[in-house]
């Protein structure tokens, strides 16, 4: 032995090289194992020879029921859980894979180790290693909250497709540069009857804008406005009106997304309002040409109906003119004593009786008598709406009556004192009775 040689290196760098390393993959694999609702793993199938997992994270639990020492064991766990109708398609995702190396994806059911399905999305990327194997590192990731709120949009889709197909109204959906994107049953078959054909989704609506007359609203809308408006068009050789809307539909942007065009067919209910119009003309006519001031009161006093003999007699017996919408009760009291009267006889009317009375009304010291009748008045469905107030001033024939009793008196008196018999004249039937003596004479 002639020496020894001793050879000194300094490897604290490369201490602190491997220190780092071991950090690394300890942060990539506690990362790995508490994402949640993914789990990532790496799976090697060799040229010959069943494939198995290499490494997979311990989210596999949280996920699926099995711990990860289970499936690295056994890795047929996960491919004997997949549901059978979706095996088919996972196997062309496979073989698309490792035919031409691409990404392979592939949602389908997993059963899990409680026997549950549970939807999951599958990536992962092929490669080669160093001994030939062919190796997917990859991840699952649990959708199946994101499919249940897919099936009940879905779902929901349905719902409104249906509504939407049922209603009788043309209803077009386009986008924000004026292409059709949808319409229901009853604009398809509108569109039919104009164009001859239907559009198709794509195709731009300006011709069936200009069509519809409806050009300058559908710039509103586009300019954000909600557009309401009562159209006339002719369809098939009829002419129809409609109620037009075109609703303007913003993105999280605000920008103008979509375009609701909707057209009501009101053809009917403008007939029914003009012949309602026209049947409340013919009733005012009427009610105007009467002597009898006659005026309809709802069930809470308001004014609803009145003809001009109304206007005419509160205008001279009150020095006003009611108007449509005044609360009756407003006049009558000013009419001393006669508010309670009026109600309990409006009350009575209401349960459905007829009132017929005679009332003195005492106004700017003058004293009226008028005839009052209270009629209830009943809608199609027979039940009560209101009452119908008819008043018919009978001041003179009031005065009459009495003239004509007081002249009976004194003829009584007459003749009594010159004891030549009486008589007596019955002004309800309008007959004179004598007494004998009277007769003989």
């Amino acid at each position: 032995l002639e020496g020894i040689f001793v050879y000194f290196r300094d490897i604290t760098d490369d201490a602190v090289h491997q220190q780092k390393l071991k950090d690394e993959e300890s942060r990539v694999r506690s990362l790995a194992h508490n994402l949640p609702h993914v789990v990532t793993y790496q799976y090697l199938l060799p040229p010959s020879g069943k494939g198995y997992y290499s490494f997979i994270s311990k989210a596999i639990e949280r996920v699926l029921g099995y711990s990860s020492s289970e499936v690295l064991q056994n890795a047929e766990l996960l491919d004997d859980g997949i549901h059978p109708d979706d095996v088919a398609a996972h196997i062309a995702a496979v073989t698309s894979s490792i035919t031409s190396k691409a990404v392979y994806k592939s949602t389908y059911r997993q059963k899990t180790k409680a026997g549950v399905y549970r939807w999951v999305e599958v990536r992962s990327m092929p490669r080669t290693d160093y001994n030939g194997n062919l190796v997917f590192d990859g991840v699952i990731i649990d959708i199946t909250e994101q499919k249940k709120l897919e099936q009940a949009l879905l779902d929901q889709q349905k719902i409104l497709q249906t509504f939407f197909n049922s209603t009788k109204d043309i209803s077009i959906i386009l986008d924000g540069a004026c292409r059709v994107v949808s319409y229901n049953e009853t604009a398809h078959e509108n569109l039919i009857n104009i164009f001859g054909v239907s559009p198709k989704p794509g195709d731009s609506a300006i011709p069936l804008i200009r069509i519809f007359s409806m050009y300058t609203y559908v710039q509103q809308a586009i300019g954000g406005e909600h557009v309401i408006r009562e159209q006339k068009y002719t369809v098939a050789g009829e002419t129809k009106s409609y109620n037009m809307q075109i609703i303007p539909v913003k993105g999280d942007q605000q920008e103008i997304i979509n375009l609701i065009i909707n057209l009501s067919d009101i053809t009917s209910m403008k007939l029914a309002l003009e012949s309602a119009e026209k049947a409340r003309t013919d009733i005012k006519a009427v009610l105007n040409a009467s002597v009898d001031a006659t005026i309809f009161l709802s069930t809470d006093y308001r004014i609803r109906v009145l003809n001009d003999k109304t206007k005419k007699e509160f205008n001279r017996w009150f020095g006003v003119e009611p108007v449509r919408g005044d609360n009756f009760l407003d006049y009558v009291s000013l009419v001393p004593d006669q508010a309670d009267k009026f109600q309990q006889s409006f009350q009575e009317a209401l349960g459905g009786k007829i009132i017929q009375k005679e009332s003195q009304l005492h106004l700017n010291n003058t004293s009226i008598w008028i005839h009052i009748g209270y009629y209830p008045v009943r809608n199609a469905s027979h039940e009560i709406v209101g009452v119908s107030i008819n008043m018919t001033d009978i001041t003179t024939r009031k005065l009459t009556e009495t003239m004509l009793n007081k002249r009976d008196i004194q003829l009584r008196a007459t003749a009594l004192l010159a004891n030549i018999g009486d008589w007596e004249f019955d002004l309800q039937t309008s007959k004179l009775y004598w007494s004998p003596e009277v007769r003989r004479i």
